[in-house]
């Protein structure tokens, strides 16, 4: 069948045509044994020795379309071979292969005709069988030549029609084809909400004449069934369109075996891999799958159908040659239009798609289920084991276990405590994040104009000078609570550097004792060994001053603060106790105060944002939130100890780098240069944009503005030879900042491009960000801020 069967038989061995008479004289020689049997035995068995050689078995000649190995033909060869051998026990068939699939060419029928004809001249046959269509063509065509009067049997014939026999007489046999009434009952019972089906085929022409067949059953099925026809694929159309299919399909196989690019899908393993994985819906089949496997030890590609078993077709043809060689004519008997067929599916299948047992009709076979009762059970059984092995373990370490539960349960509470506090400041930092441009914008206005306004002062204008210096006070003010936000939120970007600890505490010692007040005795130990720290130096001095004056704050009546220094290694079997932190050398900055101490109640919730226990307008709730947020974003962590009535220490631990270079120091603030030539300056709000024009223009500066990055790229058509510079805020209606930057960067490389915003560079969306190697200046920003970054980069 080119359709192919699956399941290999062991080549069919014949035995010796005399082995039963050898059989029936060694049984003689047992039975002399016995006192006088010998006699009685021997006059008993008499009979049955001539039967035996008056009668041997009859003579049947077996043409196999081809080589032994083909699963298909040799199953069938099988299945005719074991019920001959029921009816004549030493029957000894004469077998010849054509090996037609392998060898077509009809150069070769001259010695296979001449063979054939040599040996039923020595052995004349009673019946001829044919297996699959090749054998039955070679017979017909030399039928006179062979054995004109013998009775012919044929089985495998996928392409039978009765003219193919017209004319010749004592013809019958099986026919290939099926009546699709299986899978069809098997397709209602397991899939009962399809309504479509999907018919595979190719254009083999026995395909062709599969899918004829196929198509004058298909009427019957037409009131449930919608078909639709799939024959002209290669393997990766077919398993795309497979992979595809909804719900409300199946798909039914007619023939599968090579694909429209020539592929022969026959015995391939990987065809078989995918087809068993891929397809969205089950796949139903009207025989064996193909190949050489065992379909009763490995998994089918398909979940199965109203199958055409190759051995139970050949057992059919055994039958109908039975009925001849007992003296029935073959004329006589009918063909068998329509192979025996039986219901099989595929467990593993069933299993994928989850189709219960349940639902199969009765009398199916369930291929690779589990057939004994270990098999059935052996998960239930090593459960049942494992059980009584846990038990007996539980047993023995029960002490261990509840020490490891309340250790287990001590870290939960602490990951639960931690995971509230980051809960609580992510709240706040998008908050924060939400208010921080428009803000900074507002801001920007505020400081901008009241720079503008003190410059124009004349200087014997002392109160009003000094009414512009409040106003630029409470501006500074309120930026430094923005970037408070955004740093106990971890929103602020860190400027990064080589930081000397000792250093920064020494610089920090005079600011703080003027801060903290003479009441209060100060006390600093620093690292006896210098070292370096990556950090934001700006950051660390407000970790430093918040911890100092929440200290001050919680001795009115004066006490003792301490700084200390102290490098520490942390190694892995630390870190159960501190899981925010990684192994190795760490600095350990501790703030220690002899003032009131705090309450459990009151140590949990310290670093909440706008939490305070002090009066209404004494306390914004930021100071500590602020340390904490700023720790983290250094990857270090905090700890604090404290009782009532003796004091509270602040340990905070920030990883050291080895190999960092020496700090860098100040920048002079030298006046900023008279500019000259263009400037570029796209900015969407309108009073930040004539604040900054005005800054520039002042200086020296011609400047061109844009109120978004649209009209920005108009400008850069029509004055990109003028401009030196680009100043872009990074969020703009139509096209924002960095857009404009990367039409920049393709057409005009020259210009250098300064970015603007509101937002910090963490904050701004992945497609807005200038990315990291960008000058950003964020808002509000100063006129020199602004004029020094500007000729920073028009002269760097």
């Amino acid at each position: 069948m080119d359709g192919g069967g699956e399941r290999r038989h062991e080549d069919v061995g014949v035995r010796p045509g005399y082995a039963r008479i050898a059989s029936l004289w060694c049984a003689a020689c047992l039975a002399s044994l016995a006192p006088g049997g010998a006699d009685a035995w021997a006059q008993s068995q008499d009979s049955r020795v001539e039967e035996a050689l008056a009668t041997p078995p009859p003579e049947v000649l077996i043409i196999n379309s081809y080589a032994p190995g083909y699963a298909w033909s040799d199953d069938i060869f099988a299945g005719v071979i074991s019920v001959l051998r029921r009816e004549f026990k030493d029957i000894e068939p004469i077998v010849q292969y054509l090996d037609a699939r392998r060898f077509p060419e009809t150069e070769r029928d001259g010695w296979l005709l001449a063979d054939i004809r040599h040996k039923v001249e020595r052995r004349p046959p009673r019946l001829v069988v044919t297996v699959d269509n090749a054998a039955f063509e070679f017979m017909l065509s030399h039928r006179a030549v062979i054995a004109p009067e013998v009775p012919l049997v044929f089985g495998g014939l996928n392409r039978f029609t009765p003219e193919l026999i017209a004319g010749h007489g004592d013809i019958t046999g099986v026919s290939e084809e099926t009546d699709y009434s299986g899978t069809f009952r098997l397709i209602t019972a397991l899939r009962p909400g399809a309504r479509r089906v999907l018919v595979l085929s190719n254009r083999s022409p026995s395909a062709i004449e599969s899918r004829r067949v196929f198509e004058s059953f298909a009427p019957l099925y037409a009131h449930r069934f919608a078909f639709e026809y799939f024959d002209d694929w290669t393997n990766e159309q077919l398993f795309t369109r497979l992979g595809r299919l909804g719900p409300e399909w199946v798909a039914l196989v007619l023939d599968v075996t090579k694909d429209a690019a020539g592929e022969d899908n026959y015995n391939n393993t990987g065809f078989y891999e995918r087809m068993r994985r891929e397809p969205s819906v089950p796949v139903f089949i009207n025989s064996r799958p193909p190949g050489v496997r065992d379909v009763a030890v490995e998994p089918w590609d398909t979940i199965g159908g109203g199958l055409v078993v190759a051995d139970l077709h050949g057992a059919e043809v055994g039958r109908l040659a039975v009925r001849v060689l007992r003296g029935e004519a073959a004329g006589s008997i009918p063909v068998v239009r329509y192979s025996p067929q039986r219901l099989e599916v595929e467990y593993t299948q069933m299993k994928r798609f989850r189709i219960p047992l349940a639902q199969l009709p009765p009398g199916t076979w369930v291929n690779n289920a589990p057939v004994d009762t270990v098999a059935i059970n052996r998960m239930r059984i090593v459960q049942v084991v494992a059980v009584l092995v846990v038990l007996c373990v539980i047993i023995v370490v029960l002490s261990l276990n509840i020490l490891w539960r309340r250790r287990a349960e001590r870290a939960l509470r602490q990951a639960e405590e931690h995971l509230r506090a980051s809960q609580k400041l992510e709240a706040v930092g998008l908050l924060a994040g939400g208010v921080a441009h428009d803000f900074n914008n507002i801001l920007q206005v505020i400081r901008g104009h009241a720079g503008f306004l003190r410059e124009a002062l004349p200087a014997t204008a002392a109160q009003e000078r000094e009414d512009v210096q409040t106003i630029e006070h409470a501006a500074e003010r309120a930026t430094q609570l923005t970037r408070q936000l955004l740093a106990f939120s971890r929103k602020q970007a860190l400027n990064v550097g080589p930081v000397d600890p000792n250093a920064l505490v020494n610089d920090m010692v005079k600011m703080l004792r003027r801060v903290l007040g003479e009441h209060i005795e100060l006390r600093v130990t620093p690292l006896p060994e210098p070292c370096l720290l990556t950090a934001d130096r700006g950051q660390l001095e407000q970790v430093i001053l918040n911890l100092c004056l929440n200290a001050r704050d919680a001795m009115p009546g004066g006490g003792r603060i301490g700084i200390e220094l102290k490098r520490v290694t942390i190694e892995q079997a630390d870190l159960g106790e501190r899981g925010d932190l990684k192994p190795g050398p760490h600095l350990v900055l501790t703030i220690s105060d002899t003032g009131a101490g705090m309450s459990p109640e009151v140590r949990r919730r310290i670093f909440e944002p706008f939490y305070t226990t002090k009066e209404t307008g004494k306390g914004t709730g930021l100071g500590l939130a602020v340390v904490y947020g700023v720790v983290r974003q250094h990857e270090g962590a905090i700890r604090v100890y404290s009782e009532v009535g003796k004091g509270s220490v602040f340990r905070v631990m920030l990883p050291l780098h080895e190999g960092e270079s020496t700090p860098a120091g100040p920048v002079p603030e030298d006046s900023a240069p008279r500019g000259r030539g263009t400037i570029l300056l796209a900015e969407d709000d309108p009073q930040v944009r004539r604040i900054a024009e005005r800054v520039l223009t002042g200086n020296g500066f011609r400047v061109l503005t844009a109120a978004d990055g649209q009209e920005a790229l108009g400008i850069i058509a029509r004055h990109h030879a003028e401009i030196r510079l680009a100043v872009l805020d990074v969020l703009m209606p139509r096209v924002n900042g960095r857009q404009v930057y990367d039409a920049l960067r393709a057409r005009h490389p020259g210009i250098r491009v300064l970015f603007c915003s509101g937002y910090s560079a963490e904050m701004l969306p992945p497609g807005a960000s200038p990315g990291e190697g960008f000058a950003l200046l964020n808002k509000p920003f100063t006129a020199r801020e602004l004029l020094a970054h500007v000729h920073g980069l028009l002269n760097g």
